[in-house]
């Protein structure tokens, strides 16, 4: 790469016009500004909080997550042995199905032809 050079004089105003605002004192910022930057500050706390409260209440669904819509009535089933499950018509808009099972009785579960 090549290298550029400023012009020292270009340089030297730059070093100097950095180092004169570093090391100048604080101004006195206007009490306009202040209670601007506290009412943002509150602000965006109060919406962290609210959101975080509505999207653990379900009342958001936080973007990439899942949302499950129940768009059938639920099914339920107690069976031994092989058993199949009618769950009747598909409804418009479903893309999958929720399977919860539980054991009434010391077992297992096995799934033979899964597609």
């Amino acid at each position: 790469m090549k290298q550029i050079d400023f012009d020292p004089i270009f340089s030297a105003a730059v070093r100097n016009e950095l180092d004169a605002r570093v090391t100048a004192p604080m101004t006195h910022i206007p009490f306009w500004r202040r209670h601007l930057r506290l009412g943002a500050g509150i602000f965006a706390g109060a919406s962290i909080l609210i959101g975080g409260a509505a999207a653990a209440a379900g009342l958001l669904t936080m973007p990439g997550a899942n949302e499950v819509t129940e768009l059938g009535a639920s099914v339920v089933e107690t069976a031994t042995g092989t058993a199949a499950v009618q769950l009747g018509a598909v409804p418009d808009g479903a893309t999958g199905i929720l399977v919860s099972l539980t054991c009434l009785t010391p077992g297992t579960f096995t799934f033979g032809d899964v597609r």
